[in-house]
């Protein structure tokens, strides 16, 4: 359920580091701020293209708190923070 893209695809050759961690620590925190995890269709395909998006109608957070769920949950494992 958490799984990055890293370890879903294994044929980009993604370092598996503690990055993983941040990944995971990016879905748990969209799951507390929207009640649904980031990606429901739970495929391989739909988490190795970061295929996910922030609700339109919902404006209680800030502007850099989804800044750093998207970072976390950025796709190349490189560019998390």
């Amino acid at each position: 359920m958490y799984r990055p893209p890293e370890m879903c695809d294994p044929y980009q050759h993604w370092l598996v580091s503690e990055k993983v961690d941040v990944w995971m620590v990016g879905c748990i925190l969209y799951t507390i701020c929207f009640y649904k995890h980031p990606f429901m269709e739970m495929s391989k395909l739909s988490i190795a293209n970061c295929a996910f998006s922030f609700p339109k109608d919902d404006t209680r957070f800030p502007d850099k708190l989804l800044d750093i769920m998207r970072l976390m949950l950025t796709p190349n494992p490189k560019f998390r923070p």
